[in-house]
């Protein structure tokens, strides 16, 4: 056996095996890091008897090395023993957590695999040196053989695809700042990959214009980003530029004030009237020096442009204020409005309008709240998008949020499919994020519709202002949205800013600390155990009926009576609304299926309990969304010790248990779907966020 001091650095991942595990072909979890650091020095290790396994004795130079939670499996494909006996050789492994070593006869063959973590690829295999110190790979196959015939140190090497900080670089593009004419923010991205950009709060600045949003391109012709919302900068860079429109003249205007509390007074002009034809029309924030606050009744009517730019500084829209404007099709505006209705615009204006395009031009509200956590599902759609493998995208309420184990889920699928969570909340309009979702989504991927008991998750096209509320850091949503689809866009709005404006500013890189995880599932210390605390008898804030009738009340009752028309709808009312949807997920080649949000047995009324009553509702449910189903809602009825007791007494939500059982369910009715035969539901261990298993 060879002796000596090798020298390794905490960039590579090192392979880690007993001899059990060897005998079983069994499977291990080893930890990396990645940077600089150098790695422990090892000592000279004697040769062994055969089949014994060394320890070696492990010096420190004194350095730590951080725990970055990556982590990479590698699957013992194949072994053979050499029929040689005599001297056997040390296949040693070094990581942070994990130091030791297993020993083998001389020319054993060995095959080892790996898979990419999600947020880091592979860049090959080397042996006795990581390819950070000049070594050169050995194989950049996933794959590995080799036969054993010395001391040997197998380096599995990574890079991180998405870096912990992020540059961008603004190019004024014609503007100026207090820094020339580039700007660079430095982001820290360790929890959001997808940087926010500079929300618009007047700091660029060029005579004449107004800023329209952000660009990868000079001329306006790459991806466009509304200030404040998050860019796909994976690579630790992005470039963006302004991009700028000419203000608008012909105006008539009146002096103006805007109270919005005792303490908030924004005092400038009205806009009164508009004698100009421009095809875009760019209302300035100032006409002769005085900031535009409001625009009144009547002020623009019968006008043909088709992109109206609505200024940083308004907050107030009158109602009647555009009226006969039917060429308009585009709409940009900031959320600094907090006076708006539906009223605003008339039906004719409104008639052709379908791209909203929204800007923050003030701080955020709700970063750190727990529906600020909800950004992170943007987030991770874009992940999934660079990530190039097949995707898995949920579309459901925050059961999903509660109820999915990504980690678990994509480990158990072989790592072959990204899995997107995209769980928010029972009374946002699941139709908005599905809409958004068919834009990204391609041939081979699957989305999975799985609506809880509400009139917004089973295609309500009223926004609700909860909607804007989840979506305040991640404004580019609405780009890939036809409004047209949706009701009351203005009074979700101004009921949101009623709700926000009073709360204090905060910044976009806070996120919620016992919330949402890189995955966007939902994390919290008190869902790790079994319900207790209360009989079985209870159940939280709806009930589910698995009939025809779907649930909007969030009142806390026993039972909810079904003659009152004011806490039911049909199921059937929005279906039209639900299929258009779904169709533009099909005709990007993906598949949709409905998936069964987890209930407590509980929350059903008495006829729901029944096996009858839940095949027909399965049925009912293909009948109406025309998909297919995954598996049936009785697959997914759980007892309340599987539930999470929350502060308010509700019991709707799984806990760590109930996730890692729902998640299992959820997989093999994938299998089914795909062709695959199931592994068992601890195939690769039981160490996976959000699980506890039985």
């Amino acid at each position: 056996m060879k002796r000596g001091t090798i020298r390794r650095t905490v960039l590579c991942l090192l392979l880690v095996l007993t001899s059990i595990f060897l005998a079983s072909c069994g499977l291990v979890s080893v930890e990396t890091t990645a940077g600089n650091t150098a790695a422990p020095k090892t000592t000279v290790v004697t040769a062994p008897e055969p089949d014994k396994t060394v320890i070696p004795d492990w010096t420190t130079d004194g350095e730590t090395y951080p725990d970055t939670g990556v982590k990479c499996y590698f699957e013992v494909k194949e072994t053979g023993a050499s029929s040689r006996p005599g001297v056997t050789y040390a296949y040693l492994a070094d990581g942070t957590a994990v130091r030791n070593g297993t020993t083998y006869p001389q020319y054993t063959f060995i095959h080892v695999e790996t898979s990419e973590p999600e947020f880091a690829t592979f860049v090959g295999w080397s042996v006795g040196k990581p390819l950070r110190e000049g070594e050169e790979p050995i194989s950049t196959e996933l794959g590995y053989s080799f036969r054993l015939t010395e001391m040997t140190y197998l380096y599995a090497n990574f890079k991180e695809t998405y870096p912990a900080v992020t540059t961008l670089t603004y190019h004024l593009n014609g503007g100026t700042s207090s820094s020339g004419d580039t700007y660079v923010q430095t982001v820290d991205t360790s929890y959001f990959t997808a940087p926010n950009t500079l929300y618009n709060a007047g700091g660029f600045t060029r005579e004449g214009y107004v800023l329209l949003e952000y660009n990868t391109k000079a001329d306006g012709t790459g991806e466009a980003y509304s200030p404040g919302c998050k860019a796909n900068a994976v690579d630790g860079k992005l470039d963006l530029y302004c991009i700028w429109a000419p203000v608008s003249t012909g105006f008539t205007t009146a002096s103006a004030t805007y109270s919005v509390s005792w303490r908030e007074n924004y005092s400038g002009v009205k806009i009164t009237g508009y004698t100009g034809d421009d095809e875009t029309l760019v209302i300035p924030e100032t006409i002769n020096g005085k900031q535009v606050v409001s625009i009144g009744a009547g002020a623009i009517t019968n006008k043909s442009f088709t992109t109206l730019v609505l200024p940083r500084t308004l907050r107030e829209v009158e109602d009647g204020a555009f009226a006969g404007c039917s060429s308009l099709k585009t709409l940009y505006m900031g959320d600094g409005i907090l006076s708006v209705t539906n009223n605003a615009f008339d039906a004719a204006t409104r008639s052709n309008w379908s791209e909203f395009r929204l800007s923050a031009t003030t701080a955020p509200r709700y970063a750190s709240s727990y529906d600020g956590g909800y950004r992170v599902k943007w987030d991770r759609l874009m992940r999934g998008v660079a990530s190039g493998k097949k995707m898995i995208v949920f579309v459901s309420g925050s059961s999903s949020f509660h109820g999915i184990a990504t980690e678990y889920l994509e480990k158990l699928l072989g790592d072959e499919y990204f899995v997107v969570e995209y769980g928010t909340i029972r009374t946002t309009n699941n139709m908005v994020y599905m809409e958004a979702v068919a834009n990204f989504v391609k041939d081979g991927d699957i989305v999975v519709y799985a609506p809880e008991n509400s009139i917004y998750q089973f295609g309500c096209p009223e926004l609700s202002w909860k909607l804007f509320r989840d979506l305040e850091s991640s404004q580019n949503v609405w780009r890939y949205i036809d409004v047209r689809n949706y009701d009351n866009l203005f009074g979700a709005f101004a009921e949101y800013q009623s709700n926000r404006w009073g709360k204090p500013e905060e910044t976009y890189f806070l996120h919620p600390s016992n919330n949402a995880d890189r995955n966007g599932d939902f994390q919290n210390n008190e869902h790790k155990g079994y319900c207790s605390g209360y009989g079985a008898t209870k159940h939280g804030y709806f009930t589910v009926t698995l009939n025809e009738m779907v649930n909007t009340t969030t009142t806390i009752t026993s039972e909810i009576s079904l003659s009152n028309p004011d806490q039911w709808i049909r199921l059937d009312t929005y279906a039209s609304d639900v299929r258009r949807i779904l169709g533009k997920v099909t005709e990007r080649g993906a598949a949709v299926y409905f998936g069964f949000c987890p209930v407590n047995e509980n929350a059903l009324t008495a006829n729901a309990r029944t096996p009858a009553q839940q095949a027909a509702f399965d049925a009912l449910i293909a009948e109406t969304f025309g998909i297919g189903l995954l598996g049936s809602c009785s697959d997914h009825l759980y007892d309340w010790i599987y539930m999470y007791k929350g502060s308010d007494g509700s019991d709707f939500h799984l806990n760590d248990y109930g996730r890692a059982i729902n998640t299992y369910k959820i997989y093999t009715e994938l299998c089914e779907k795909l062709g695959l035969a199931p592994v068992g539901a601890k195939a690769y261990g039981t160490d996976f966020a959000g699980c506890k298993f039985e």
